[in-house]
C-alpha cells in the first residue's frame, strides 16, 4: 500500500469536518442539511471506519485475550457511533459530540498501546498521522460544541 495515498487520503478525510463545522458555526444550511447533523454523521461514519480498522488489524492475529479485547472494542467503537447518530437524529447534539469525542481519543489511546504490543509492521509514519488528524478532529468537535452550548 502506497504510504503517500494513505497519508493523503488521511487528511484529505479532515475537509468534510472543517467545512461542516465552519456551516455549523456560521449557522449555514449545507445541502439542504443542518450542518450540525451532516458533521455528526460524518463524524460516526470515521469513528467506525477506524473501529473497522482496528478489526481488520488483529483478525488474523493468533487468540489472545489483547484480541479478543480489540475485537470487541472495534464493536463499541461501532456502536458507539450509532448512538452518536441516534442522538444526532434527535437534535441531542450537546450529548453526541462528547461521545464522539471520547470515541476518537479512546481509539488512538487503544491503537497506540496495542499496536505497539501486538503489530510491530505498523508504519512509522501512521502514528504521527494518526495524532495530527485525531487533534483536528477533537477541536473540530469542541468548536461546534462549544458554539452549539451557547446558541442551543
Amino acid at each position: 500500500m502506497s504510504q503517500v495515498i494513505v497519508i493523503a487520503l488521511g487528511y484529505l478525510g479532515v475537509i468534510p469536518f472543517v467545512v461542516a463545522a465552519l456551516f455549523a458555526l456560521f449557522d449555514l444550511s449545507l445541502l439542504g442539511f443542518d450542518p450540525r447533523q451532516v458533521f455528526i454523521a460524518y463524524s460516526a461514519v470515521i469513528l467506525s471506519f477506524l473501529g473497522g480498522i482496528m478489526w481488520g488489524r488483529v483478525l488474523g492475529l493468533p487468540d489472545h485475550r489483547a484480541v479478543r479485547c480489540l475485537l470487541l472494542l472495534s464493536n463499541a467503537i461501532a456502536l458507539t457511533s450509532f448512538a452518536a447518530l441516534l442522538l444526532a437524529a434527535g437534535a441531542a447534539y450537546l450529548y453526541a459530540l462528547p461521545l464522539l469525542i471520547c470515541g476518537y481519543v479512546i481509539t488512538l489511546v487503544v491503537e497506540r498501546l496495542a499496536y505497539q504490543r501486538l503489530l510491530a509492521d505498523v508504519q512509522r509514519s501512521y502514528f504521527p498521522m494518526r495524532v495530527a488528524l485525531t487533534t483536528v478532529v477533537v477541536i473540530m468537535h469542541i468548536m461546534v460544541l462549544v458554539f452549539e452550548s451557547f446558541d442551543g
